[in-house]
């Protein structure tokens, strides 16, 4: 089974919030995601996409995908922040990808962000969650993971549109703050 979540925080704490909803998931072997709430999928088999990659690779400890914009450009397309806001743009790419690379995936060696994460809850406690908090707390644990020997990975065909300041500009983080 795998659980969608689309947390958010008003206190401004994410990590927390990210705990609150991997203790709602009932087995240890269930897969948890977790979505940024200014990502969408562009494609409507994209989860059944994320469980096909689930099941080839188990043992994988954290998954995600490859996007238009995030601060890490290990995980944008071509390795470059997209500033074009055309969807349907983004929707050709998302198609590109899952009919190209559908079960591709890739490690990274590098701390993700987390604006979409795949991992199964026995991997959440292994680590003892998230810590407290708002930034790096998708950095934070992707280390964990890496440092207990387990894959982060990234699922190549999986391209989801993030808006990450598309408008307000990469330093714009008055969101982020009360």
């Amino acid at each position: 089974m795998i659980y969608f979540f689309t947390p958010f925080s008003f206190q401004l704490d994410l990590g927390s919030m990210y705990n609150h909803y991997c203790q709602l998931v009932p087995n240890d072997e269930d897969w948890i995601c977790m979505i940024d709430h200014d990502v969408n999928f562009l494609n409507t088999r994209t989860a059944y996409q994320i469980q096909d990659i689930t099941r080839k690779y188990p043992e994988t400890g954290l998954f995600t995908c490859v996007t238009n914009r995030v601060g890490n450009p290990h995980q944008c397309y071509k390795k470059e922040l997209s500033m074009n806001p055309d969807i349907n743009y983004h929707k050709d790419i998302a198609d590109k990808l899952m009919q190209e690379q559908y079960l591709t995936v890739i490690e990274s060696k590098r701390v993700i962000s987390g604006l979409l994460m795949v991992f199964k809850k026995s991997t959440w406690k292994k680590v003892g969650g998230f810590k407290p908090g708002i930034l790096t707390v998708d950095n934070d644990f992707s280390q964990k993971i890496m440092s207990k020997g387990l894959k982060v990975q990234i699922m190549i065909g999986v391209y989801v549109f993030h808006y990450y300041r598309l408008k307000e500009g990469k330093k714009y983080i008055k969101h982020l703050i009360k």
